[in-house]
């Protein structure tokens, strides 16, 4: 009976003593339940903003406020002006809620940017959890700045580190990536190539795919000409027929495989006429 509630609450605005009802089940329940109440009031939006800031800063029960951080999270636009309060609970004095509202800066992404500068201290000053959430938020709402990404980087230390601090921004990112593609720091090129590794092919963008070109045709490292080449052929994207049939004879043995993965996906279309006219 209580999921059909909230499935007709989300339907439609719900009455003032329904959100009321709603926000007294914040945090109680199965994680099920709570998942849906949270979803339920989310629904509702900007119409419910000022009970859910309320709840968020002034809520006695730790596991309540962090509850209606994560219903600012699911109100996506409708949360962004809850921002500020956000950013108040990021300091909260237990650990429940500042989870929660870093989780929430994440989700609301770029519209988030004016979280920047507190998201960069917890990533200097926490440890553990928080500032692993806080890294994922900065890479959330700054996934096309650099710069950001160049302090991340910094901060995640270890190679292992980098690469999934690297992963965690998706195909959004990926203007931004290009500029650590062309790092100095053989390491930083590296880590960058890597992390588009586990793409999908349908999730490859023209900015990956001429990053990967670029670094497959010219990088001084054999291992990074290998790693890009490998994405290239993961890829297999028409964008690269030019790239493919200009570098057939590469020195590489990988890029010359990639070469010939990417035009063989993509047979000249007058094949089928020219098949016809042989017979």
């Amino acid at each position: 009976m209580r999921s059909v509630f909230l499935l007709l609450l989300c339907a439609a605005p719900a009455r003032s003593d329904d959100v009321e009802s709603l926000l007294a089940a914040l945090a109680r329940g199965t994680s099920a339940e709570r998942r849906e109440t949270v979803a339920s009031l989310a629904a509702q939006g900007a119409r419910i903003r000022p009970q859910i800031r309320a709840v968020l800063l002034e809520d006695k029960d730790k596991l309540r406020r962090a509850a209606a951080a994560d219903v600012v999270g699911a109100m996506g636009s409708a949360g962004v002006p809850l921002l500020p309060a956000l950013l108040d609970a990021v300091f909260d004095a237990q650990p429940e809620p500042r989870l929660a509202a870093l989780r929430a800066i994440g989700i609301l992404g770029l519209a988030a940017r004016a979280a920047r500068p507190t998201l960069e201290t917890v990533v200097v000053r926490r440890v553990g959890a928080e500032r692993d959430l806080a890294m994922a938020a900065l890479l959330s709402v700054a996934r096309d700045d650099a710069n950001v990404l160049r302090h991340c980087l910094h901060e995640a230390g270890a190679a292992r580190q980098r690469v999934r601090t690297l992963s965690r921004l998706g195909p959004e990112g990926d203007e931004a990536l290009a500029a650590l593609a062309r790092s100095p720091s053989q390491l930083v090129r590296r880590h960058t190539l890597e992390a588009l590794r586990p793409r999908r092919k349908e999730t490859w963008t023209a900015a990956a795919v001429r990053i990967l070109e670029e670094r497959a045709a010219r990088d001084e490292s054999d291992r990074i000409v290998q790693i890009a080449a490998e994405g290239l052929a993961s890829a297999r994207a028409e964008a690269s027929i030019p790239f493919a049939r200009r570098h057939l004879a590469h020195r590489h043995a990988a890029v010359r495989a990639a070469c010939c993965a990417i035009l063989g996906s993509h047979p000249p279309r007058d094949q089928g006429r020219d098949a016809v006219r042989g017979r």
